[in-house]
């Protein structure tokens, strides 16, 4: 949204398989870009970005339903 500084950006397939959103900004300092992201996806392929993905990312994940994620967050 135009002026808007913490808003994420949501990008997903037209069929509707999976859901990531992403906020990333430069820190107070103006000298590295921080930030975080969601990945909302159907059962069938969680198992495989268990065993596929993360195993190479650098970054600790958490793990939850995604109804009481979007629950969580817009309370």
């Amino acid at each position: 949204m135009p002026g808007d500084d913490a808003v994420r950006v949501g990008v997903a397939p037209f069929q509707g398989d999976w859901y990531l959103r992403f906020y990333a900004a430069w820190d107070d300092d103006g000298e590295q870009i921080e930030g975080d992201y969601d990945l909302t996806l159907p059962a069938s392929l969680a198992n495989s970005f268990r065993t596929e993905v993360q195993p190479s990312l650098q970054a600790p994940l958490t793990e939850e339903d995604a109804e009481k994620y979007f629950k969580d967050i817009i309370l």
